[in-house]
């Protein structure tokens, strides 16, 4: 015997429109999934392009202060540089702490002008060549305080060949990524 729900002729069972409740439930999953996938993606890219637009700060930074240490009158840098003729030569360069690697933590601020802060805007200066937003702070709490968060290190020393008699300028510049992780950026010039 034939129950009513079911219909013996196959084209009706065919002919029916829509979707049922199953194909809806399994649809929505997996769109649900890909969109999860894309969210994530887009949050990816988002914490790149801010990584790589401080990277990019960093490195505007640290070439501007360098090519300003360079660019001075060659009698403002020491032919023999020792701590009592420059206060930057006995420094250890870098501004990150610990040995390298991942940390959250800066080193230990360098003597006298050595080190200083400055904000994205970096060294802007104005046609009296004064800086436009004062002097840069000194400490990291003014700094942050003041919205400076590039930490600016400064090391003047002899090149280490004694037969070119010319002095390496090195400036690092460093801070803290969103995972509040320090990162480091560096160049050199060789002042002869």
């Amino acid at each position: 015997m034939m129950s009513l729900k079911e219909n013996p002729n196959p084209k009706a069972r065919r002919s029916r429109k829509g979707f049922s409740i199953m194909e809806v439930m399994i649809a929505t999953a997996v769109l649900g999934i890909a969109m999860a996938g894309l969210v994530k993606l887009h949050s990816a890219a988002i914490r790149g392009t801010k990584t790589t637009r401080d990277l990019s700060i960093a490195e505007d930074i640290a070439k501007q202060i360098a090519d300003e240490m360079a660019a001075r009158d060659g009698a403002t840098l020491p032919s023999t540089i020792t701590a009592a003729t420059h206060p930057c030569s006995g420094v250890i360069g870098g501004c990150k702490g610990g040995t390298g690697g991942v940390t959250r933590t800066f080193a230990a601020e360098k003597p006298g002008t050595c080190t200083a802060w400055f904000d994205a805007a970096g060294t802007a200066r104005r046609l009296d060549g004064s800086m436009d937003k004062g002097a840069p702070p000194r400490t990291e709490a003014d700094a942050l305080a003041a919205g400076a968060h590039y930490r600016v290190d400064r090391v003047v020393r002899m090149h280490p060949d004694p037969a070119s008699r010319s002095t390496l300028i090195e400036v690092f510049v460093c801070w803290r990524d969103q995972g509040e992780i320090v990162r480091q950026a560096h160049t050199r010039r060789v002042v002869i």
